[in-house]
């Protein structure tokens, strides 16, 4: 761990509250505020009943339940330990709470050391329309167990804010951190402008109430060994819904987990877009949770198997815009056992070995897709683990690289796999050997279909082996593509770049547009590219044929909303067929309506280029 993380020493804060003397009976104590409007935490006679002194109230319970405007502050060179300390409840009668209306509380920590050795408790009974801060810009605050909005009442406080600025430090010392415990509470901390928050124990953001946890120039130092829970659900009450934002400064935490449920209908979203951040591991759908992860700008470095929609009936969304996530670990997954989205619109995301989709054997739901919108992953192989359902890649532009791990295992980087379907957008799939492997070759075994093209990019030799579709054509910018199958050979282009080679294993292919070394070629064979190439012509261009969809629904042949022409290409153009031009008809069978269409020829379509 950088020395600028490093956790705050227990040791240390330790020996400052061994030199308080403790007292033998603990009493309840309220705020009094006989000093005025921002009365020293340590004053004696602030307190009803008032203890003898300060140091006699180490194993209290102390409650600050006033007005916002009232302030109590723990300046510099005050060390005060309290049993437990209530910041903005209701009226406390014995174990049991009144119902107080419109009480908040505020307390300041300029300097010295607040040790609250039981519970600190943000925010509680009943107490709707009020606000309950607690500001830390010097001096620490250790506590033991953190409980904001820590009432099972419906009517629980509202909003409860935790701000740590400056040199001020907020330490879990023993126990847990709970942010929103119950429903209908809501809690904000804001760590920023140099502010530390630390500790050794579970976080949840969002417990059963909302919570929302934000760094924006501070310092977050959390046990490696522990978990974040962002969006929690509790058996106490509730659904969690958690949010947490790393906006700027240093984030170092174990598991953290977005959109937990265990048994509820819980939320959470992990927004990162600046700072530094090391994470054990980021897993986004847990148990029946929903979970948002969004990425941009920054690295998140992680050192374990991360994933999306990890459990049964959980759903995970992860968006990278830039930035980069990288895992040490071995597997990345997208819908491990429930629903994964992993939509890439930018940067990269890396593992040891293997992205799989839907990596687990067991049953898991429908609706695992990776969008490859842009940017790039890079990883040992692509695959997955189940044969009971089927996960969708649509490759629009985005860039697929081998890290190598693959060589000599597993069958290759994306080995053929009946439970995956690619489709080739608009945008094209673009694949990169990469520039340090040499002239190591690779391959690729999985179908591929789609109106897009697929680019090469890199040295080395790359391999296309499955069944291809692919009305977009091929596009070599480096080293050498084999193309093996080709279940269409009419295509939209084909470019290869200078001293880089294309191989369609001899078949002859028809295209729209060929550039080679960048200029513009005519029809003939090319030895290097082992295949003769049609170019055709603009009469070629021309629609002479239609397609029946039925994408009206009414089987009528005189509505042209059932028709989409083609070119000889067999490529869709936007011109829809009329019973005053006389055409051919590709026929699919889907039922149709014969009326009015007397210069129509039928034929039953059975070229699969033109059915693409």
């Amino acid at each position: 761990m950088k020395a600028s993380q490093k956790r705050i020493s227990r040791l240390a804060v330790a020996a400052s509250v061994a030199a308080l003397s403790l007292s033998a009976a603990a009493d309840t104590r309220f705020w009094a505020d006989t000093n005025g409007d921002t009365a020293p935490f340590n004053a004696v006679d602030s307190w009803d009943p008032a203890p003898a002194a300060m140091s006699d109230v180490a194993s209290d319970t102390l409650v600050l339940n006033k007005g916002v405007d009232k302030i109590a502050t723990v300046g510099n060179g005050d060390n005060v330990s309290v049993g437990t300390l209530y910041v903005g409840w209701g009226t406390l009668d014995g174990s049991s709470m009144s119902a107080s209306k419109d009480k908040g509380g505020r307390l300041d920590v300029t300097g010295g050391l607040l040790s609250v050795t039981d519970y600190f408790r943000l925010g509680g009974a009943y107490s709707d329309n009020s606000n309950n801060v607690v500001n830390v810009t010097g001096g620490r605050v250790v506590a033991s167990k953190l409980r904001t909005s820590d009432c099972s009442n419906s009517g629980g406080r509202k909003s409860e804010t935790i701000n740590v600025s400056g040199t001020g430090i907020f330490e879990i010392a023993a126990d847990e951190a709970l942010l929103a415990v119950y429903s209908g509470g809501e809690t904000f901390v804001n760590v920023t402008a140099g502010g530390t928050f630390t500790g050794d124990q579970h976080l949840d953001i969002g417990r059963s109430g909302k919570a929302t946890f934000t760094l924006d120039g501070g310092t977050v130092s959390l046990a490696s060994d522990k978990n974040v829970n962002v969006g929690r659900h509790w058996y106490g009450g509730g659904s969690g819904n958690g949010k947490l934002e790393i906006r700027s400064g240093a984030w170092t935490s174990g598991n953290v987990n977005v959109g937990q449920g265990e048994g509820g209908s819980t939320t959470g979203e992990l927004v990162i877009s600046g700072g530094t951040v090391d994470m054990r591991c980021v897993r986004v759908g847990v148990n029946s949770g929903t979970g948002t992860f969004r990425l941009s700008n920054v690295t998140v470095n992680t050192t374990s198997d991360s994933g999306i929609g990890i459990n049964s009936n959980s759903k995970g969304t992860m968006i990278i815009d830039s930035g980069k996530f990288a895992s040490a670990g071995n597997q990345f997954r997208v819908g491990e056992k429930g629903v994964g989205v992993l939509t890439m619109n930018g940067g990269e995301l890396t593992a040891n070995y293997a992205l799989e989709l839907n990596g687990n054997s067991e049953s898991v739901a429908e609706g695992t897709t990776l969008n490859l919108n842009g940017g790039k992953i890079t990883v040992g192989q692509i695959n997955s683990k189940t044969t009971l359902t089927t996960a969708t890649i649509n490759w629009n532009g985005g860039t697929l690289t081998s890290n190598g791990m693959s060589d000599g295992q597993w069958g290759g980087f994306f080995p053929k796999n009946d439970y995956i379907k690619i489709n080739v957008l608009s945008g094209g799939a673009v694949y990169e050997t990469r520039e340090d492997r040499g002239s190591k070759s690779e391959k690729i075994d999985q179908p591929m279909s789609g109106v897009g093209a697929f680019t090469k990019r890199g040295r080395g030799t790359l391999s296309l082996n499955g069944a291809l579709n692919l009305k977009g054509g091929f596009k070599v910018e480096g080293g050498t593509l084999n193309v093996v199958s080709l279940d269409c050979t009419t295509f939209k282009e084909i470019s290869v770049a200078e001293n880089c080679t294309l191989d369609l294993g001899g078949a002859s292919v028809k295209v729209e547009r060929y550039v080679v070394n960048g200029s513009e070629r005519s029809s003939g064979t090319y030895v290097a590219h082992n295949g003769t190439v049609h170019v055709m012509s603009a009469e070629e261009l021309t629609p002479v044929s239609a397609r029946w969809t039925n994408a009206a629904g009414d089987g009528d042949v005189a509505n042209p909303d059932n028709w989409v022409s083609l070119n000889a290409a067999g490529e869709e153009i936007p011109v829809a067929p009329t019973s005053a031009t006389p055409i051919t008809v590709v026929y699919v069978p889907g039922g149709m309506t014969f009326d009015g269409f007397s210069d129509v020829t039928w034929i039953v379509e059975n070229d699969t280029c033109a059915e693409g």
